[in-house]
């Protein structure tokens, strides 16, 4: 709900069941995610596992995955409950790294 309340922000779609976004992701044209961790038969980091390149911010009640969630590149980790001004700041950094993901060349040379 917090998401739609935020002019820069375009809700895909929103998922009570992680295995239903898993048989729907590679169909899915997103940006980024925001999961939560504790999820009934596969928990958020395993999906992050399976968002490839894409960012991904984790909205948790538990602080003791934090350091599991940025040994998996998390682009940020809001504890619940949200505020709206924490999530802006989340997705800020999501548009940062997209940005320098854009302008960063793909292929390096010596």
């Amino acid at each position: 709900m917090l998401c739609e309340q935020m002019e820069d922000i375009e809700v895909v779609k929103a998922y009570v069941d992680p295995e239903l976004f898993i048989n729907e992701i590679e169909n899915l044209d997103f940006d980024f995610c925001i999961l939560d961790i504790e999820m009934p038969k596969i928990n958020g980091l395993q999906i992050a596992n399976l968002l490839k390149e894409k960012p991904f911010i984790f909205s948790t009640a538990y602080k003791e995955y934090a350091v599991d969630a940025f040994d998996l590149d998390a682009t940020d980790y809001i504890q619940k409950p949200i505020k709206k001004e924490r999530l802006q700041q989340a997705v800020d950094k999501v548009k940062k790294r997209l940005q320098n993901n854009f302008s960063t060349p793909n292929n390096f040379y010596n």
